[in-house]
């Protein structure tokens, strides 16, 4: 549902000197990646749950996935969406209509029947609709300055060096 992205790239001269004055890059990208995702997950998780999420759903939200190709490491937070399958939603789904909000739902098996524009029509039973609880944005809010400051104390670590 979240992404964080940090990518470092055109600076080869400056990833040489900082080989040389003794910084991992790759080792400290990696590690700033997977705190800055571990913020937003743990934020994600405190607004779903204090927005009243079932805490069944919260607990089953899956650890963010990195993945690492050449110089650009992407973090992947949250829950995964798969198919649609409306009588058996996956976790992402039932975590978005949270967030997002659903629409008056009805079942197709009760067989209530209403006249309409002078048509009888069968209708389904009414499973109500799903009020949006943007608890998405609060959490991207809440982690930006969390990630912003763990991204510089990364940064300050890998450049250490350089000023000798």
């Amino acid at each position: 549902m979240g992404r964080i992205k940090l990518q470092l790239t055109g600076f080869d001269d400056m990833l040489e000197r900082i080989q040389k004055a003794g910084g991992d890059v790759d080792a400290a990208a990696e590690r700033c990646i997977r705190e800055s995702a571990q913020i937003m997950h743990d934020e994600l998780k405190a607004e779903a749950q204090s927005s009243g999420m079932d805490r069944g759903l919260v607990s089953r939200m899956p650890q963010p996935e990195i993945t690492v190709n050449g110089n650009r490491y992407t973090a992947k937070v949250g829950y995964k969406m798969g198919d649609y399958n409306p009588d058996n939603p996956s976790d992402g789904y039932k975590a978005a209509f949270w967030n997002f909000g659903a629409p008056n739902r009805q079942t197709q098996k009760d067989g209530q029947r209403v006249l309409v524009n002078g048509v009888w029509v069968t209708l389904g039973r009414s499973r109500g609709s799903i009020a949006a609880h943007g608890y998405i944005a609060r959490a991207k809010e809440a982690a930006a300055p969390k990630i912003k400051k763990a991204q510089k104390q990364t940064l300050k670590e890998i450049l250490k060096g350089l000023g000798e």
